[in-house]
């Protein structure tokens, strides 16, 4: 499995993992991950980045530095077999406005139950013209998370409690 995200103004990080079979007669390559020799090519500009691997699989080049209306290539080998790839990095959207920042969430403490809060979430909307399609990013912040493993069916399996 091969998997990065070409973000404008980022320098990526691509990474490659082995996956397990479920066959029991399966035959895995002897190839290591981290000895691999993968190229992304910025094609608009004609350049050629060489991966270097971090280590587990991960590669970064941090001369890279992805942008915006760009069209870019992966290549590498991988058990004999070349591996390739093409996308175009959309451009930033415009007009971007968010109905909040912030969405608070209370914490609590056993044994006093976990009351439904009114959350209504919040609205993003961005000009787009060009029917492109963005990744939406959300991010929690918290001192000190702990996750929790709760076996009640109207929990999910693991969730985070502020401490």
């Amino acid at each position: 499995m091969v998997c990065c995200y070409l973000s404008s103004g980022e320098t990526p990080t691509l990474t490659v993992q082995k996956l397990i079979p479920f066959q029991g007669d399966a035959q895995f390559s002897s190839e290591e991950i981290d000895k691999l020799e993968i190229t992304i090519t910025d094609v608009t500009s004609g350049k050629d980045y060489q991966l270097l691997s971090v280590r587990d699989g991960s590669y970064r080049n941090t001369s890279l530095i992805v942008e915006a209306g760009h069209e870019y290539s992966l290549y590498f080998i991988y058990d004999n077999v070349p591996l390739t790839s093409a996308t175009t990095v959309p451009s930033v959207p415009q007009g971007v406005s968010f109905s909040s920042t912030t969405i608070e969430v209370m914490s609590f403490q056993p044994p006093m139950p976990m009351s439904k809060a009114p959350n209504d979430g919040i609205e993003i909307s961005w000009t787009n013209d060009e029917g492109d399609y963005y990744i939406v990013e959300g991010k929690t912040y918290s001192t000190s998370p702990i996750m929790e493993v709760d076996d009640d069916e109207d929990m999910p399996s693991k969730s985070f409690k502020q401490n």
